[in-house]
């Protein structure tokens, strides 16, 4: 998924229970993933247990502070997470800074958008 992105990206995940995902990549592949920096949820790769989803969107302060600084954004939304439906105005606060230049969809219910900055 991430074959063209570059160290300097974040990651946003939309709803952040999506990064037991990543974290279950990360041990499956025994090493971690190349490319985006967690941006929401803050925290490093490996870093983020069960416990810990609160199964919520980033909020609009969340989401511009993980973008700080970004090139580019990679944004992975669950179709059926809770919150997702308040991600389409969250990501409105992108427009301006960033553009949207890629979207796809994946068979498990998760699209992912990818950003980058024009300002």
């Amino acid at each position: 998924m991430f074959a063209n992105a570059r160290a300097t990206d974040r990651l946003v995940l939309a709803n952040d229970s999506i990064q037991l995902f990543f974290n279950y990549e990360h041990t499956r592949q025994g090493t971690l993933p190349l490319g985006p920096q967690p941006g929401y949820p803050a925290g490093t790769w490996g870093s983020y247990q069960t416990g810990d989803q609160r199964y919520e969107s980033p909020t609009a302060a969340e989401l511009a502070a993980a973008v700080k600084d970004a090139p580019r954004v990679w944004v992975v939304i669950g179709r059926h997470h809770v919150n997702t439906e308040v991600m389409p105005d969250r990501l409105k606060a992108l427009d301006g800074s960033f553009r949207l230049v890629e979207t796809r969809s994946f068979p498990v219910d998760i699209d992912v958008l990818l950003y980058e900055r024009t300002a």
